[in-house]
């Protein structure tokens, strides 16, 4: 529908699919034949712009090109992105905030992302993906003003991009870190908010959305490890999206994100705070400004097989709610801490301390955690998801390490199951 009225693609059996409306007297008229004869041009993609309808078409010369209605009711090609008979195959037309974008192929510079100018001329953003090589824009998804989108640069694979204040493309994050795809879907403005499907390459394909700070953050590993929950139908009503997604022990089900609680019923708990305890010799480091609540504890790395070099930081939480949570940790990042620190600091998750393990995490604390959450300026990496039956959950760190580990803060934070 533009400007109230309904334009279709329809073959009326002599001029093969081409562009149609339903006119003043609500009978169905064919726009002027784009394809003479019994061709068609096969209009797509269909996209109303501020009261002007773009659309695909093949008029039998130029291929596939992008086409507008114009100020008279007729059609009228934008010029020719790829000139002469081969297709620029303009596709995923989407408008934000009055300005048409969508990804074509000028025959030079591979599918890149367009838009329609000012003047009313197509333009390319920029080279995504530098040279003939295709970055393949694809899912364009207008998030209150912003566009977010799939794209590959040849070097990240397949990663999640927006166009920024500038007018410019830039990636939002590498979530899938290297040449590798994060294997994007389901991209959803959800309220103003991007929620989508990924793959990490550690949690496989689970459910994320962009943060405050506008990074790409997992919202919860629904199925634990490398294992992948795919959520799909992602929806949302009455303040909840929800979405389908498969465990071990229910396989596909209807869960829930409340989205009017940033973080239900998230408990921290902090190094030396009751509810946190030590084994063995740690030292407490006060007053260090990059730790949360400035402090921390850090215990040199363990020998295995000798006992008397063990040691352990458990952080005890009670009083939760059976159920799916979220286990986030923090640490500082310290001077040299590439050369000191651990690479692979071991924590195991269980219902109490001598519960059976429920799962495990190895963490590089050399390099700052992983932005998977921000919350008051502390900066949060998801180490593990788990499901407890019980009321009670236990995280415990061991210095059964490549070198010294760091205990600080764990977040822990539930996930709702329909």
């Amino acid at each position: 529908e533009v400007n109230g009225t309904l334009y279709f693609t329809a073959n009326n059996g002599t001029n093969g699919f081409e562009l149609w409306k339903l006119n003043a007297n609500g009978d169905a008229e064919q726009i002027p034949d784009i394809n003479q004869g019994a061709a068609g041009s096969n209009p797509g993609s269909l996209t109303n712009v501020n009261g002007t309808l773009f659309f695909n078409a093949n008029n039998g010369s130029n291929g596939f090109e992008l086409w507008k209605i114009n100020a008279n009711g007729g059609a009228e090609q934008i010029p020719d992105i790829n000139p002469g008979a081969a297709n620029s195959s303009p596709r995923r037309l989407t408008n934000v905030n009055g300005t048409l974008f969508f990804n074509a192929n000028d025959g030079t510079n591979g599918f890149e992302l367009w838009k329609i100018n000012a003047n009313g001329g197509a333009e390319r953003v920029t080279d995504i993906n530098p040279g003939a090589g295709d970055s393949y824009p694809s899912m364009l998804t207008n998030v209150n003003g912003t566009l977010f989108f799939v794209s590959n640069n040849g070097s990240d694979g397949y990663e999640l991009w927006k166009i920024n204040a500038n007018g410019g493309p830039e990636q939002v994050d590498d979530i899938n870190e290297g040449a590798a795809s994060s294997n994007l879907g389901s991209l959803t403005n959800v309220n103003g908010t991007l929620f989508f499907t990924a793959n990490n390459g550690t949690n496989g394909r689970e459910l994320w959305k962009i943060n405050t700070s506008g990074g790409a953050e997992q919202v919860a590993d629904i199925y634990p490890g490398a294992v992948s929950s795919s959520p799909y139908g992602l929806t949302e009503f009455n303040g909840k999206l929800y979405f389908s997604a498969n465990t071990a022990a229910n396989g596909y089900e209807l869960w829930a994100l409340d989205l009017n609680e940033t973080n239900p019923s998230a408990k921290i708990l902090d190094d030396g705070a009751a509810g946190q305890s030590v084994t063995g010799k740690w030292k407490t480091k006060k007053n260090i400004p990059v730790a949360f609540e400035s402090d921390y504890q850090s215990a040199a790395k363990g020998k295995p097989g000798k006992l008397k070099t063990l040691r352990t930081a458990s952080w005890n939480f009670t009083g939760l709610t059976p159920g799916v949570h979220n286990i986030y940790a923090t640490w500082p990042t310290i001077k040299n801490g590439t050369k000191k620190l651990a690479t692979n600091a071991p924590y195991t998750f269980k219902e109490t301390a001598s519960g059976s393990t429920l799962g495990s995490a190895v963490v590089n604390q050399s390099t700052a955690p992983k932005n998977d959450l921000t919350e008051a300026g502390t900066v949060w990496q998801l180490i593990g998801t788990v499901t407890i039956t019980g009321n009670t959950l236990v995280v415990e760190l061991s210095n059964l390490a490549n070198k010294t580990v760091l205990a600080d803060a764990i977040r822990l934070e539930p996930v709702e199951d329909v």
